[in-house]
């Protein structure tokens, strides 16, 4: 029979709905079972959405939950810092017998040597400490100022417990920091390894910061 049409097989009609096949003028095809779409394709899509709603809140969870711990081993690393350096810059002390000013400035520097090389031996510092020298602090004022004025009861000094001489075009000490405290009434004496900030570091952590105890300062 001429006026017979053949039906669309099942590639075929696919691809006349989705507009990337053109069928010939004598092929049937079938039209788009929209309300069997409608009915098959709602409840899949409905699964779908809420699937990835609890995709999303459970990555969402995750996330907040690699972010509470990695904020609670940042805490746990800073305060493990500042221990660190609470211990590191602990008050220590010595008394001495009554001296001239000069002297008690010689055994500041006998005392520090000898905590620092202390420290060396208990690996608390890395590099082996030759001598000690201090210097008045702040270093703007005039030099041995406070040793000479009889009313002037206790000096603060920057000492360096000096590892290494620079020589060459620019001279120079390379060493661990120290503040300390002449009393010279008495013969105290008092010190406090310090720990610079890193210049990259300008604005510590604040949780990180340890302050020199009241007698170093």
């Amino acid at each position: 029979m001429a006026n017979e049409r053949r039906r669309a097989g099942r590639f075929e009609t696919l691809g006349a709905w989705l507009h990337v096949w053109t069928p010939a003028r004598d092929v049937e095809v079938p039209p788009v079972p929209w309300r069997r779409i409608l009915v098959i394709g709602l409840p899949l899509l409905a699964l779908t959405a809420v699937g990835a709603w609890v995709a999303l809140r459970e990555a969402d969870e995750a996330e907040r939950e690699r972010e509470t711990t990695e904020t609670r081993r940042d805490e746990q690393r800073a305060a493990a810092t500042r221990a660190r350096l609470l211990e590191d810059q602990a008050l220590q002390t010595a008394r001495v017998q009554p001296a001239p000013r000069a002297a008690l400035v010689g055994a500041l520097e006998t005392a520090i040597l000898a905590d620092a090389r202390g420290r060396t031996r208990r690996g608390d510092l890395e590099q082996a400490v030759e001598r000690v020298e201090c210097d008045p602090f702040p270093r703007t004022a005039p030099r041995r100022a406070a040793e000479r004025d009889p009313s002037v009861e206790s000096g603060r000094y920057h000492c360096l417990a000096v590892t290494r001489d620079i020589v060459g075009t620019h001279r120079g000490l390379l060493g661990y920091p120290f503040f300390a405290r002449i009393h010279y009434g008495d013969g105290r004496l008092a010190w406090c390894k310090i720990n610079p900030i890193p210049g990259e570091q300008a604005v510590p952590d604040p949780r990180q910061v340890a302050t020199l105890p009241a007698g170093c300062t």
